[in-house]
């Protein structure tokens, strides 16, 4: 006797089982509000963070051959664009 048909057989059934229990169970996705004009929540908070950093930067004792100087000036950088990027 051939096991290979029975065994698709049952392994098929569990699998449409498993499948329709899922759908049928399954929960709509709890999607966000889209943000009010002017609410950049995100934004902001990436804001502080960057300004933190820069801060943390300019209180660094080493320079490091230059490394802080460019990492101080991307920060600058990154702040202005997000900057832009809320008044936009």
């Amino acid at each position: 006797m051939n096991l290979w048909k029975p065994t698709a057989l049952v392994m098929t059934a569990a699998f449409t089982t498993l499948l329709g229990y899922n759908v049928a169970h399954a929960r709509p996705s709890e999607t966000k509000p889209a943000p009010v004009a002017g609410e950049y929540y995100n934004m902001r908070v990436a804001m502080e963070h960057l300004r933190a950093a820069r801060w943390a930067l300019q209180s660094a004792e080493h320079d490091r051959n230059g490394w802080k100087v460019r990492a101080i000036e991307a920060t600058d950088r990154a702040i202005y664009e997000t900057r832009m990027a809320m008044d936009w």
